[in-house]
């Protein structure tokens, strides 16, 4: 009995190591970045509409793979991750910068594999980074959103500074709304409103001197 139990142990044990080392070996396949959503402050939906330089309310008709905001494409160790959503408008709420139909957004995360000579230059040729999206978006998704240009900072390949023009989303996750029905649902559920809410908040907005 007394070695049916040590039996017992011993398997249990060895699958413990192997579920670890099977683990550890798919986690160290992985750098991982910090949350977007920890990087952010709080706004409130009036602050976030006050930011806006365009509220609109669309459709998602492409994601693209995710791309280095570098010169080319290129890789450094600062460089940030992004994808380009592609919004077609159905109707403005708000369009002070003249945006037209498709409405390309830049939204920083996404995954990455690095080039071959640095990975292996870690210890692992297949190391991937992965940054947390600013927010998600679906392809067919029906989504509001406030959106304002701004600047994705990086450091050129030559070391010297240098910034790439996007258009962003306001309060990354907080300027993207989902809309079903006559909802508009953010990730943060203190934001979400119906869609004739947002609408009065946003023309309240235009509308002061």
């Amino acid at each position: 009995m007394k070695k049916l139990f040590k039996l017992a142990l011993a398997v249990f044990g060895m699958a413990l190591v192997l579920g670890g080392l099977f683990w550890a070996s798919k986690l160290r396949n992985v750098c991982r970045e910090t949350p977007a959503e920890a990087l952010v402050a709080r706004q409130s939906l009036e602050e976030i509409t006050q930011e806006a330089q365009a509220v609109f309310i669309g459709r998602v008709t492409g994601i693209s793979q995710p791309k280095l905001a570098s010169e080319g494409n290129r890789w450094s160790e600062d460089v940030l991750i992004y994808h380009e959503v592609t919004i077609k408008p159905e109707r403005f709420l708000f369009n002070a910068i003249g945006l037209a139909d498709p409405v390309k957004i830049a939204v920083l995360g996404g995954e990455v594999k690095l080039p071959r000579e640095v990975a292996v230059k870690k210890g692992n040729p297949d190391l991937t980074r992965v940054a947390a999206a600013e927010a998600t978006f679906e392809k067919g998704e029906r989504v509001l959103v406030f959106v304002k240009r701004g600047f994705i900072g990086y450091k050129k390949i030559s070391g010297a500074e240098g910034k790439m023009e996007r258009l962003a989303l306001v309060g990354a996750w907080q300027g993207k709304f989902r809309i079903e029905g006559e909802k508009a649902i953010n990730y943060l559920p203190t934001l979400s409103r119906t869609v004739p809410e947002i609408e009065r908040i946003v023309e309240a907005r235009t509308s002061a001197p």
